[in-house]
């Protein structure tokens, strides 16, 4: 999503405008945070002259983290008295395919939970006696009780068919079977009881489906990409740089020998786990043990189970010492003859 702020300056003396945007879905959990003018990107605004920002947003693919969502900007501006100002606006994420799944999954889900509930009801029924196929009459006929007349209620419970169900099973295992014959009974149990075992599973897929769709769109916060337009080359910002300048991480030293000599390799870590910020916290790491990040950015596509060191081979000993940091990480040597630069990637997974 790509946004356009402008800046109307109708003072006369130089203002340089600071804030951000954050972005939040319909449930109000955050899914991005765009800084404006935190490290100088766009400048001052001049006096009596409008000014236009542009930013682009890419936020971390979910399948279910779709609808309405809310972008809210805060601005300061002013030296010797501050001044704030805050503006809004909605847009729609709603991708093709996404919803399309969405949709027929729902319906889906509506159909079966329709014919289960309407299946029960009929078995129910049969069981007290009732033929649910049989025309029903409408309206009411009076009965006078005469002399001698005894009066029979039938009383249709829901409980039934499952008390049926359970006295059926009781009467197959009365017979003392052993284990194996047990075990065939019980299958055959379940195999003439199938329609209602299978509806039961799907009663329980759907209730986990409904759960992950809630756990999924109520995450507090997803990794994200901000690119800022400024005028010259674009600043493509991660989540990671943002989060790792926002909260001061609590750095754990694990190896008081510090790196004396200059860092003669990339260090670039990328934060593939479902944890925003872990990547901010494996710098501030590992800076305080000598070393000098390059790259600090989050994978918006895939998500690693498991954290791995990539290095060039000349560099082992290296990449071995930042795994015995981090509590020894997997460790990946790879030789690419078209690269110039020897580099160390470590990839955090959702096991760090």
């Amino acid at each position: 999503m790509s946004f356009e702020l402008r800046f109307e300056n109708k003072g006369n003396v130089h203002l340089l405008p600071r804030g951000e945007i954050v972005i939040t879905n319909m449930w109000g959990k955050q899914r991005g945070v765009i800084p404006i003018n935190q490290d100088s990107n766009f400048g001052n605004v001049l006096p009596d002259s409008i000014r236009l920002f542009e930013f682009t947003w890419k936020g971390e693919a979910s399948l279910l983290d779709i609808g309405r969502y809310k972008a809210d900007l805060t601005l300061g501006y002013g030296t010797e008295q501050k001044k704030f100002t805050t503006r809004g606006t909605a847009f729609w994420v709603i991708p093709l395919k996404p919803v399309l799944i969405f949709v027929i999954s729902f319906l889906l889900g509506i159909w079966f939970i329709t014919r289960t509930v309407r299946a029960y009801v009929r078995y129910m029924l049969r069981m007290s006696g009732i033929n649910p196929d049989a025309p029903q009459t409408l309206g009411r006929t009076r009965y006078v009780l005469g002399e001698g007349d005894v009066r029979i209620e039938r009383t249709v419970s829901v409980a039934k068919p499952v008390t049926a169900g359970i006295r059926d099973l009781c009467q197959r295992l009365s017979g003392g079977h052993e284990f194996v014959a047990s075990f065939k009974v019980i299958l055959g149990f379940i195999w003439s009881y199938r329609i209602f075992f299978l509806s039961v599973l799907g009663f329980i897929a759907l209730s986990m489906v409904l759960w992950w769709y809630v756990a999924s769109v109520t995450t507090a916060e997803r990794d994200f990409e901000i690119t800022i337009d400024s005028g010259n080359e674009p600043v493509v910002i991660s989540s990671e740089e943002i989060l790792h300048q926002r909260v001061e991480a609590s750095v754990e030293t694990t190896s008081t020998e510090a790196a004396t000599t200059e860092q003669s390799f990339k260090l670039d870590i990328v934060n593939a786990g479902h944890i925003p910020g872990q990547g901010g916290v494996l710098a501030d790491k590992l800076a305080a043990n000598g070393y000098t990040i390059d790259g600090l950015t989050a994978d918006l596509v895939e998500e690693r189970s498991v954290s791995v060191i990539v290095f060039s081979p000349e560099l082992e000993v290296e990449a071995l010492r930042i795994s015995e940091i981090m509590g020894g990480v997997l460790l990946s040597a790879f030789a690419d003859a078209t690269a110039t630069t020897s580099t160390i990637t470590v990839y955090l997974g959702n096991d760090y």
